[in-house]
């Protein structure tokens, strides 16, 4: 519990002082900028005019952070999305990742 917090708020105040971040951190920024009521459009739309296509391989271990993005951004602005999963290789299932 307590030590948990703890260490986690350490965790963040350590990467805020050395300006780093892990892969989890850019996902959860990026996720909370397709959100955003305000500028969420404009950036969905950004990352959808990067594209042609999008193929996402291992879809089994895609989380509901990623989902999210990838919805966003690419289905809902009528991209075409190939999502290509298998749930008996699933590795991820301990942090959210589902297939379904």
């Amino acid at each position: 519990g307590r030590a948990m917090r703890a260490t986690a708020q350490e965790l963040e105040r350590a990467k805020a002082k050395t300006d780093k971040r892990f892969f989890s951190d850019i996902l959860t920024e990026l996720k909370r900028a397709v959100d955003d009521p305000l500028r969420g459009d404009a950036v969905a739309s950004a990352l959808a005019a990067s594209c042609d296509a999008v193929l996402i391989d291992e879809f089994q271990d895609t989380d509901q952070t990623q989902y999210g993005i990838v919805k966003k951004a690419f289905i809902d602005k009528g991209t075409p999305t190939f999502l290509i999963g298998d749930p008996k290789q699933s590795i991820y299932r301990f942090r959210g990742a589902d297939v379904y």
